[in-house]
């Protein structure tokens, strides 16, 4: 197998990883107009307070995998410049690689939940239109968390992770050595599943409890559209959210 086959599987393996998300969550309440003031403002506080309650962990989990494929993609890679065995070299370039991947994972399917409710906090709130864009932010952001936390229960994510392990055990097994492309795939596998396993699982649970307090809407809605932009920024970057209801 030629090195440019080895890395279109691993590219192949890699969009399978980014592109599974769950999406079984239940939907947003959306019968919201007949809520009062004081019933949106004591949602708000409910979200926004479960919010904050998986903002520890997610942040543990982010700069945890950050320092370790950091590490990893500078480090290998350094051994593999310096390294003169051909055979080193490729063992240590696919690490390096592997650890770019999860770099690239981190930052192109960011987690969230490491955020809290600093997006949603700074939101207006002065009218009651504003109340009502700012709840429908905070379900969406709860939400979304809920969707993130159910990755650890489908096996679409299991399976692109083993695809990516099986293309780095052959890349390194084929153009290196046997033994370490077996071990470099077993490694891959274990670090790949201790990664999904230990993403915040709580907001799953949070976004259960929200919909059995407050229901998921039953009411029917008037007709029309109605359009929310919401632009939230937080320490290091922000988000633009567009929602469309109908």
């Amino acid at each position: 197998m030629s090195g440019l086959r080895a890395g279109s599987i691993a590219l192949i393996a890699f969009a399978a990883v980014i592109g599974t998300s769950a999406s079984a969550a239940e939907p947003v309440p959306s019968d919201h107009a007949s809520l009062s003031d004081s019933q949106i403002d004591q949602r708000i506080q409910f979200l926004e307070q479960r919010l904050d309650d998986s903002k520890r962990h997610g942040q543990i989990w982010f700069w945890s995998w950050f320092a370790i494929n950091g590490g990893s993609m500078i480090g290998n890679g350094v051994i593999a410049a310096t390294r003169g065995q051909h055979d080193d070299r490729v063992n240590y370039a696919t690490g390096a690689a592997l650890g770019a991947i999860g770099l690239a994972d981190l930052f192109l399917r960011p987690l969230e939940a490491r955020y809290g409710a600093d997006p949603i906090r700074g939101l207006p709130d002065a009218t009651r239109e504003q109340k009502l864009a700012k709840l429908r932010a905070a379900e969406d952001q709860l939400r979304g968390n809920a969707v993130r936390a159910e990755e650890r229960h489908q096996v679409l994510p299991y399976v692109g992770n083993a695809g990516l392990a099986l293309a780095a055990g052959l890349t390194v097994g084929l153009l290196g050595q046997r033994g370490d492309g077996i071990i470099t795939g077993m490694t891959t596998l274990a670090g790949g599943t201790v990664n999904l396993l230990t993403q915040p699982a709580q907001p799953e649970r949070d976004w259960d409890d929200y919909l059995a307090q407050y229901g998921s809407g039953t009411g029917r809605r008037t007709a029309g559209v109605d359009v929310d932009v919401v632009l939230a920024t937080f320490e290091d970057g922000g988000k633009v959210n567009l929602r469309i209801r109908w």
